[in-house]
């Protein structure tokens, strides 16, 4: 992780990427009111999105429709998806899921947002976890929505510019989260600004 790139409050880990050359990333990906990666047949996980007016949303594409990727100005896909409407929710096949490690106990990292809609919960667990651990965990900490994200080897945290769980490979993309002593940098608050205004991401 970059920490003197980014100079954010928290820095983890984000979505699955591919062991191949390209290190394709899963899914779309929308960031500051962009594009980073499109596919138009794209239905495979599940995706938190920010929306204008500060709304938040879970879709999980092959149970609810494709989500509106252009309506994020921030968007990630990743799964499997550990809860919905409050209860637990674990079909890792219907998002078409079929590695089998993903299925085992592991080093888990989520996300999730309560009913209110207010906040954004980063997670990166201390043990090992199975999905539905984590599930309860997320539940038990106020959301109401949550996804698994990468983890594993990938599994990593910052906090400022101190590394306190290292990632045990290079990752390919990483969460940002800023705060008023790390604040966002001018590019990102003129991006929002320009979103809350209007301003779409264009599809490739």
């Amino acid at each position: 992780m970059s920490l003197k790139h980014h100079q954010g409050a928290v820095t983890t880990n984000g979505t699955f990427f591919s062991k191949d050359e390209e290190k394709r990333v899963m899914g779309n990906m929308v960031a500051a009111g962009r594009f980073l990666k499109y596919s138009q047949w794209e239905n495979y996980g599940t995706t938190l999105g920010i929306k204008a007016s500060n709304q938040l949303e879970m879709v999980t594409a092959r149970v609810e429709g494709q989500p509106n990727w252009e309506n994020h100005w921030f968007s990630l896909t990743c799964g499997p998806r550990l809860l919905k409407a409050g209860e637990i929710w674990l079909n890792p096949q219907q998002e078409g899921f079929q590695d089998p490690h993903i299925f085992d106990a592991g080093w888990r990292n989520a996300i999730g947002f309560p009913s209110s809609g207010d906040a954004i919960y980063l997670a990166t667990f201390q043990k090992i976890l199975t999905l539905k651990e984590e599930a309860e965990l997320m539940k038990a900490i106020g959301c109401t929505e949550a996804m698994n994200l990468d983890g594993g080897a990938s599994r990593s945290l910052a906090y400022r510019d101190r590394v306190i769980i290292p990632a045990g490979r290079k990752l390919t993309n990483v969460i940002v989260a800023y705060d008023r002593l790390n604040p966002a940098p001018e590019y990102l608050k003129d991006s929002w600004r320009r979103f809350q205004n209007g301003e779409r991401a264009q599809l490739p």
